[in-house]
């Protein structure tokens, strides 16, 4: 950011600035990133990313999470999925998954389909975070 600052070149240098502005070191995939900054254009509350949630059975890190709503979102990309069948990763995932459920929480699965129809994704969160809202007042 500095070096843009200082150069005398202005040309693109606003745009550079935005850019630089949206990205987030904590996403950890290109769709996480999509998601976030789709996410940023939608007229919801905004998730906290990568958050923590300790648990007895370990600590998950959930990529888009609400705490106040126990609502998770998870971009699931077709990489672990579907390149090279079930892993110990995606068996591991499901378990944290079942324990986190077990806990109250409740999770919205995305990909790369769900991020090319934004108000559909806006939605199905803001049903999520209106059921959970009423199950926190019961």
């Amino acid at each position: 950011m500095n070096a843009l600052a200082s150069d005398p070149v202005k040309r693109g240098s606003a745009r550079a600035r935005r850019v630089l502005g949206a990205l987030d070191s904590r996403s950890e995939s290109a769709g996480e990133s999509r998601t976030r900054l789709l996410l940023r254009g939608l007229a919801i509350p905004q998730p906290e990313p990568q958050f923590s949630i300790p648990t007895e059975s370990g600590t998950f890190r959930a990529d888009f999470a609400w705490k106040e709503y126990k609502l998770i979102l998870e971009f699931d990309g077709k990489y672990k999925y579907f390149d090279f069948g079930p892993t110990a990763e995606v068996f591991e995932e499901r378990q944290r998954e079942k324990t986190l459920m077990e806990l109250g929480w409740k999770f919205i699965r995305i990909d790369w389909s769900d991020l090319e129809r934004p108000y559909e994704l806006q939605a199905r969160i803001v049903s999520a975070l209106g059921r959970s809202r009423k199950s926190r007042a019961a």
